[in-house]
């Protein structure tokens, strides 16, 4: 029974620490417009952050370090209607070499108001083709 059970908690060990995740960061102050963004250098980010919102309150704001040497900034900025705030999602998977995120949102009612969803990720270092993104919305 001892065997069996240190048998599991090897394997139970070895799965945790064999996956990885993500990091949601909160990166304001930027104007990036609707889309999907994948930052691996620190030239990119440089641009993100030269990008600037002009509200007073971002004069001296300091955007987050991010060592590029070991990670990728993955970002989705999207305006989507509804009357409420959407519920949003994040799906990551990955091999080890390939890396899929997918942005699910899901609106609340039909109003015309534009609601700005805003995520960054930080994720371990990927090569840009090696990463796929999707933002995927959906009307309740």
């Amino acid at each position: 029974m001892r065997k069996i059970s240190c048998v599991v908690l090897l394997l139970m060990c070895f799965t945790v620490s064999a996956q990885v995740s993500y990091e949601e960061i909160q990166i304001n102050c930027s104007q990036a417009r609707d889309g999907k963004y994948i930052i691996t250098t620190h030239k990119e980010y440089q641009a993100l952050i030269d990008n600037r919102s002009s509200h007073p309150n971002c004069s001296g704001y300091t955007f987050p370090e991010i060592d590029f040497t070991s990670y990728t900034l993955i970002g989705f900025v999207a305006g989507v209607k509804g009357c409420y705030s959407p519920l949003v999602n994040i799906d990551y998977s990955t091999n080890g070499e390939d890396c899929e995120v997918d942005l699910n949102i899901s609106t609340r009612g039909l109003c015309k108001m534009k609601n700005m969803v805003v995520k960054w990720l930080l994720i371990p270092r990927t090569p840009k083709a090696n990463i796929q993104l999707e933002i995927k919305i959906r009307e309740e």
